[in-house]
């Protein structure tokens, strides 16, 4: 799967948490369909938490770019792209993009390249939080709660 877009709405889930997905869990999908994400920033009118600005990750390696991200507040959630071309463990995108004004304790979508190819199943990631696990997926293309897979 391929990271597509990620917006952050209000929701009743708690912030840092995916509230939708736009292929639900467990289809079959080709190699490099997009999957898109909703993002909770909680409930609307909420705790009044500051807003920091989001620093570029991409071309950094996960445990950087994770400490930059959790450094400010923001939470992590990774996100894997087949590719025998590029390395491994090193962000290649980053949603949403740099500069982007979050409300702390949300939540940033970091993708890395793992080698191989094939068909693959969406993964169910509502409420899902938005903290990365570090090193390779449990299963192809799967996002990871932390620790461990979905």
């Amino acid at each position: 799967l391929t990271l597509g877009t990620v917006e952050q709405q209000p929701s009743e889930n708690p912030p840092g948490t995916v509230s939708a997905q736009s292929i639900a869990a467990n289809t079959q999908v080709r190699k490099g369909t997009a999957i898109n994400l909703m993002l909770s920033q909680g409930r609307a009118g909420g705790s009044g938490s500051a807003d920091v600005s989001l620093p570029n990750v991409v071309n950094l390696p996960l445990s950087e770019a994770q400490r930059l991200i959790s450094g400010i507040g923001l939470q992590t959630v990774v996100t894997y792209r087949k590719s025998n071309e590029l390395l491994p463990n090193v962000v290649i995108d980053q949603q949403p993009t740099a500069g982007t004004s979050l409300t702390s304790g949300g939540g940033v979508v970091v993708q890395l390249t793992v080698a191989g190819d094939g068909p693959t199943q969406a993964p169910d990631l509502e409420d899902v939080p938005l903290e990365g696990g570090g090193g390779p997926p449990a299963s192809d293309d799967d996002l990871k709660r932390p620790g461990g897979g979905l």
